[in-house]
């Protein structure tokens, strides 16, 4: 049992599944693969105690999906999409119930239970309520529920795996933004018009994952001893969130390139810092020069657009007059609604339009829990995860991304994974005094 949890715990398992995710998303046979791995994950956390080893298997199938979810229908719905959701709730309450975990706990546990609070008051001023309510509700519970049992269940410091995972995760996605692009037929063009549809996300949420992975990228090239070659990494990868097409990814990326220059470049030593700043230089040269017609099509195509040519400020505005009508419980979840359930495209308002005051206390609580973990004892890696948090964030300025599950649960991952590695602490300063 030990052999096989150390395999589990190993940067050897990490790498074969990313090569596995980057195989199956290029094949599209995750109909095939993805139910094995669920199988996997419900072994994992019926049989270990601490269940890291699950959140490989949880991230990596969020980019197996090649084949488009806009395609689907009642009849077509693949079979893992319904096996996935029981898997991982059964799963879970067998793993809480056999390792007698306690349940309701951490440190985000006030900001869920207000913001649940804000959302079931929220009915009171809804326009209608139906089972689509129900529905949402379950859905947040869900991504509250994966956060209870990794609370509970991680142990020790899982900081240097994590920031693992991210950092290949961040080459998966890269790799496959650029496998779509070389099945184009005409690149440039493509460039000047399209908008890229990995199966399992469209251009924002690719831009959205790279904004979060890519700082892990930066942490490597300032520990390794190979960094040199991990900048030409950095940079493809950068050039893949370029080539999503997002205005609002690469803003974002651009608030926090700024924060990863200087992580990246500062040194003690001002010689080395020097070098290290004519090093990128080079590196940068190096990458532009035969992307360069590629990289400036791209360029323009986002700038000339203007800054807000899907209207987000007529959005803002409706937010801003619905928050301004039901200051205290909002206008409901549905509160924008025509054909579809649609959102404010901006995190603040649009909490502030559907759950009133009381939906902003819980959410500026959770944002606040989720540095203040990071930073209760500073070091590189929660320089990175920090960075990596603060460019979704600025990405949820003006596109939906808080309270989306596919995010929430990386969020609440890198919570827990921190919670854990905050316990330790009281721990390492006993011994030291």
């Amino acid at each position: 049992m030990r052999t096989i949890q150390r395999i589990f715990y190993s940067k050897w398992y990490l790498l074969a599944l990313s090569i596995l995710t980057l195989v199956v998303w290029t094949t599209k046979t995750e109909a095939t693969v993805l139910p094995y791995l669920l199988g996997l994950l419900l072994l994992q956390l019926i049989m270990f105690k601490d269940a890291i080893p699950t959140t490989t298997i949880l991230l990596n199938a969020l980019f197996m999906i090649g084949n488009g979810y806009d395609n689907w229908t009642m009849e077509t719905i693949p079979l893992y999409v319904y096996l996935a959701p029981v898997v991982i709730i059964v799963g879970m309450i067998v793993h809480t119930i056999r390792f007698k975990q306690r349940f309701f706990q951490g440190k985000l546990l006030p900001g869920i239970l207000i913001m649940l609070a804000g959302m079931i008051l929220s009915t009171t001023n809804a326009a209608f309520v139906n089972l689509n309510y129900v529905f949402y509700g379950v859905v947040a519970l869900f991504y509250a529920f994966v956060y209870f049992v990794y609370v509970g269940s991680f142990e020790g410091d899982h900081s240097e795996y994590l920031i693992t995972l991210f950092f290949l995760l961040g080459i998966v996605i890269a790799a496959e933004v650029f496998v779509y692009y070389a099945r184009v037929e005409d690149v440039q063009e493509f460039l000047r018009t399209g908008t890229i549809h990995l199966g399992w996300g469209v251009s924002n949420y690719v831009a959205t994952y790279l904004v979060m992975f890519i700082p892990a990228t930066f942490y490597f090239i300032k520990k390794s001893k190979y960094g040199v070659f991990l900048v030409f990494v950095a940079l493809l990868q950068i050039v893949a969130l370029l080539f999503t097409s997002s205005k609002a990814g690469t803003i974002s990326f651009l608030i926090t390139l700024p924060m990863l220059i200087a992580f990246l470049l500062v040194d003690r030593k001002w010689q080395k810092t020097l070098f290290n700043v004519a090093f990128l230089a080079g590196a940068v040269a190096l990458v532009y020069a035969p992307l360069r017609a590629f990289v400036d099509t791209m360029a323009v195509r986002l700038w000339g657009e203007g800054l807000d040519p899907a209207g987000r400020i007529e959005i803002w505005i409706e937010g801003w007059e619905m928050f301004l009508r039901h200051p205290l419980f909002g206008g409901g979840i549905f509160a924008r609604f025509d054909t579809a359930y649609r959102m404010y495209h901006n995190t603040f308002l649009h909490v502030a339009a559907t759950m009133g005051i009381l939906g902003l206390i819980g959410l500026l609580h959770q944002l606040w829990i989720q540095f203040t973990v990071l930073w209760k004892k500073q070091d590189r890696k929660a320089i990175a995860f920090t960075i990596g948090l603060l460019g979704a964030h600025a990405h949820g300025m003006v596109d939906n991304i808080y309270l989306m599950p596919q995010f929430m649960i990386v969020i609440v991952i890198v919570v827990a994974v921190y919670e854990s590695k905050n316990k330790l602490l009281p721990q390492v300063q006993k011994r030291v005094a």
